[in-house]
């Protein structure tokens, strides 16, 4: 498989580089010349933090985004997230699979991960692998996917989860046309020198020319992995359609993709999978495509949205990275992924 179609995801990346930051500062330019755009939506920027675990980084991102963006005239704070390790779910349970129920400020939810394997055979690795041909999966992800798959969900996960749904929530009440949701542990792409003043005023600036483009989109990745599928068409010269990417940092929500989300399983069902699994195996779905494990992919579209969801990012790996990207430092280590984590 490997050998009979090597393409690269970044490769056609590096081949438009020079366009992309050609194009990146000019609209950040003309944004900081004329900004006409941050009055005129309905946005807000949301940072999910932990103020209790990680004070550095929010001593840093008040520092850096929440008060330049106050000052600015953006509605823009932060929202206290949940602490996964104090909820009231068996870990052995969530870890080796099983059902458990949860009900936290004011929403049910479901925490199915009967679907997590200890092992796999050869004919399963077989599947998966010719599941991933079929589909055009960059090829070298096969090397990590069998022994990702394979790493249990944490209660840290959990609370990810329940954080962002929560601004989810927030926002729709809010009727929000768009909300830029970021974790704590995100930073602007040091690449391109943009502050977050200037992050959000190219992301506005692209979410009014979607809108004039009559470009419909349900989430926009400000920064993300690399396609694991082929990406779609561009639709401004900084976007495109994106593929299978990982990775919930830094990422925009519109009213429709907010809508999406809430109406169907997706906020509520947490499974043995994180949510930027779960979030880009909808755009597989949309696109035609199926998920490389059988069985998940059937309960993916048990609680996947009734309509199909849009998916745009930010060409490469966008414009914001997280911390553990750019040092390895105490306050860039994960808060979710590690055994015995939150």
């Amino acid at each position: 498989y490997c050998n009979d179609n090597p393409w690269i995801p970044h490769a056609a990346a590096e081949e438009g580089r020079e366009r992309f930051i050609h194009h990146l500062y000019g609209a950040a330019l003309a944004c900081r010349s004329v900004p006409i755009h941050r009055n005129k939506q309905r946005a807000a920027l949301r940072t999910i933090s932990l103020p209790q675990l990680q004070p550095q980084r929010r001593a840093a991102l008040e520092k850096e985004c929440i008060l330049p963006l106050r000052a600015a005239g953006i509605d823009a704070a932060f929202h206290d997230g949940c602490i996964g390790r104090e909820l009231p779910l068996d870990n052995r349970t969530l870890r080796h699979g099983g059902l458990q129920h949860l009900h936290w400020r004011g929403v049910d939810y479901t925490v199915d991960t009967t679907l997590w394997k200890e092992s796999w055979s050869p004919h399963e690795l077989a599947e998966v692998e010719q599941r991933q041909a079929k589909m055009d999966w960059f090829p070298l992800a096969w090397l990590n996917f069998p022994k990702d798959v394979l790493e249990p969900q944490t209660l840290g996960f959990v609370g990810g989860h329940l954080s962002h749904v929560d601004v989810w929530r927030w926002a729709h009440a809010a009727n929000l046309d768009w909300v830029f949701v970021l974790e704590d542990d995100a930073l602007p792409n040091p690449a391109f020198g943009l502050d977050w003043l200037g992050i959000w005023d190219v992301v506005s600036m692209q979410e009014a020319q979607l809108k004039e483009v009559s470009c419909a989109w349900d989430i926009l990745y400000i920064g993300r992995t690399p396609s694991f599928t082929r990406e779609g068409p561009e639709v401004t010269p900084l976007v495109v359609h994106a593929g299978f990417c990982l990775r919930t940092h830094a990422y925009c929500l519109s009213r429709a993709g907010i809508e999406k989300l809430l109406h169907s399983k997706v906020a509520t069902t947490i499974t043995h999978r994180p949510q930027d699994e779960i979030l880009a195996s909808l755009t597989l779905i949309a696109a035609g495509l199926e998920h490389p494990r059988a069985d998940f992919d059937a309960m993916l579209r048990r609680i996947a949205p009734s309509n199909p969801w849009i998916a745009l990012a930010f060409k490469g790996d966008g414009i914001a990275v997280q911390l553990e990207d750019v040092e390895e430092t105490a306050r860039s280590k994960s808060d979710t992924a590690a055994p015995g984590s939150v």
